[in-house]
């Protein structure tokens, strides 16, 4: 799937161990350098799993460097709506003013990333297009990469005007 991604658009995704706390030392100004770095001035952004808070961070913080937010499997708010634990409250408070093109994708099998707190990013942020996955548990990647690779291509080509997918909703074999 990343390599499908990377032939056609410039995607940054943030890659953080199992264990790595979303209250750590490492800053969106860290990733802003280090991208900064490679030459890359504007990227779409990839966050799973726990790197979700800070690519909501990032995103929030500086939307002239991100063209949009792609979140797999997002923890950082919970099933009843609040900043999951060790998430900061601010960070949620925030993304009222989001002004980012975004896209949350839940598998509905993922008992890590509950469907449920799928309306809480729909809610919380403007614009924020919400896909369900279907069959798909935490490891949407691996469990269903074709069906996962065709709607990250579709939003990534067209941001915005997601709404409206030029292919079929049925469910991928």
């Amino acid at each position: 799937m990343r390599a499908l991604l990377a032939e056609r658009y410039r995607v940054v995704e943030l890659l953080l161990p199992d264990s790595f706390p979303p209250s750590s030392s490492v800053t969106t100004q860290a990733i802003r350098e280090a991208v900064a770095a490679l030459g890359i001035a504007r990227f779409d952004l990839l966050a799973q799993d726990g790197s979700d808070a800070l690519g909501l961070s990032l995103a929030v913080e500086s939307p002239e460097v991100v063209s949009a937010l792609v979140l797999l499997g997002p923890t950082a708010i919970g099933r009843n709506g609040e900043a999951a634990n060790g998430v900061d409250e601010g960070l949620i408070g925030k993304l009222g003013s989001f002004k980012v093109p975004s896209l949350a994708v839940f598998g509905t099998k993922d008992a890590a990333a509950p469907v449920e707190a799928g309306r809480y990013y729909r809610a919380r942020i403007p614009g924020c297009n919400l896909v369900l996955l279907y069959d798909a548990g935490h490891a949407m990647e691996e469990e269903r990469p074709a069906a996962l690779a065709a709607l990250l291509l579709d939003f990534l080509e067209r941001h915005d005007l997601f709404l409206v997918r030029r292919e079929s909703d049925l469910i991928f074999p």
